[in-house]
């Protein structure tokens, strides 16, 4: 009876306390939190965690480049030109039409507009074999620092086929199109013009009421040029006379009973030699 009530003494004395145990637990809490601590403090700057639910931008992406040049500005890439289209590349219109073909080119030295336009050859094959396809309306332009000639064409389409203007001394294609039928004929050609800048306003002048530009009816005046434009006044005037009705315009100037033309561009109907007769024998040029 004694040796058990000493057994059961020295099992309740193997046991912790309650006291004891709340400390134990406190000590285990402050070595996890330690730990804790340590693990944030040794973890390396900048790896922010994404927040659940956050939406995460990316980071903006430098270009990079092969230049090592330091200099900032010769870094930079310079704009790139508008792209414009090779005048040799096939380009497609319809019969009784106009387009405008520029160019810059060597013709040469003291090259002028009216010898440039010598110096471009102009073929045509037509669908049926014969005349042209095509013809210059008026050409205008500059010279350019360069020495090189910077000149517009005026060119109108004529008949079905193939066009091209190629420089004659380089070979270079200056214009090549395809020129295609229409089902409706065009108008035949016919000599109008429309003076412009008169004091009573712009007028037509009627070509077939005299040979003269003077002497010639202002249509809807119902007086002579002469009435309508002063003596010295220069006037813009339009000349139409090609199968797409373009206009070709000039400087005129009238002196007494005829006119001039107060510059030498534009180049007028160069290839149509007989209507550019005709205009200035009724214009008294």
């Amino acid at each position: 009876m004694a040796k058990n009530k000493q057994k059961n003494t020295e099992s309740k004395s193997s046991l912790p306390s309650s006291g004891n145990a709340m400390w134990f637990v406190i000590g285990v809490v402050s070595v996890l939190a330690i730990l804790g601590i340590i693990y944030l403090l040794s973890k390396p700057s900048g790896t922010n965690q994404p927040v659940p639910g956050a939406t995460t931008q990316p980071a903006p992406t430098l270009p990079t480049t092969a230049n090592t040049n330091t200099n900032p500005v010769a870094q930079q890439t310079p704009p790139t030109p508008p792209q414009t289209k090779d005048n040799s590349e096939l380009t497609t219109m319809d019969v009784a039409k106009a387009v405008m073909v520029t160019v810059e080119e060597d013709f040469g030295k003291n090259a002028t507009i009216a010898s440039a336009l010598q110096q471009v050859e102009r073929r045509y094959t037509p669908d049926d074999g014969s005349g042209r396809t095509f013809a210059i309306l008026d050409a205008y332009g500059e010279t350019m620092p360069d020495g090189k000639i910077h000149m517009s064409m005026h060119v109108s389409s004529e008949e079905a086929g193939t066009a091209q203007l190629i420089h004659k001394k380089t070979g270079k294609v200056l214009w090549n199109a395809k020129i295609n039928p229409v089902t409706v004929p065009p108008q035949p050609k016919a000599l109008r013009i429309l003076v412009d800048g008169a004091p009573g306003g712009s007028f037509n002048i009627d070509v077939n009421s005299a040979n003269n530009v003077m002497n010639a009816t202002a249509s809807g005046k119902g007086v002579p040029v002469m009435a309508v434009w002063p003596d010295g006044a220069e006037m813009e005037v339009t000349f139409i006379y090609s199968m797409c009705g373009c206009p070709v315009k000039a400087k005129v100037k009238r002196v007494g009973d005829r006119t001039m033309r107060t510059a030498d561009t534009p180049v007028m109907f160069p290839d149509d030699p007989d209507a550019l007769k005709t205009i200035a024998k009724f214009m008294k040029w």
